[in-house]
């Protein structure tokens, strides 16, 4: 088990791409094997949020991952420590967490004045409150 560990320390970025990929392909070709390969829209659609969630989840699951395979409980204890810290003021994290949206709606808006395809749907919807 020694000499397994000393190899993941002595490779670690080749470790965490390999298990990306297996973990991102893996859980894909394991949704195909258990549904098939989608041949109409409707299966395509059926399938393409596991294959989202599997696609994004693969490199965080391996970087837990190699987390725990290098440093050990000291090395989660450290990045709890560095997620706790904050360096920055609460005007900066509200402003990461709005600048994106209020880009899109502005980008949105000023698209919906050449289609109305663009038009967020609670402005052209009809009825805006909920059912009573």
């Amino acid at each position: 088990m020694t000499s397994v560990k000393a190899f993941f320390r002595r490779h670690p970025v080749l470790i965490y791409y390999a298990l990306t990929f297996a973990i991102s392909w893996g859980a894909i070709f394991t949704v195909i094997a258990l549904r098939g390969i989608p041949v109409t829209k409707e299966q395509f659609n059926a399938v393409l949020p596991i294959a989202i969630v599997a696609m994004l989840g693969g490199p965080s699951m391996a970087g837990i991952l190699m987390t725990a395979l290098v440093y050990g409980r000291a090395g989660f204890r450290e990045l709890g420590a560095r997620l706790r810290a904050w360096r920055v003021g609460a005007r900066w994290v509200v402003i990461a967490l709005l600048l994106v949206p209020l880009v899109l709606l502005a980008g949105f808006m000023a698209l919906s004045l050449f289609s109305p395809v663009y038009l967020p749907g609670i402005f052209a919807a009809d009825d805006k409150g909920p059912d009573s």
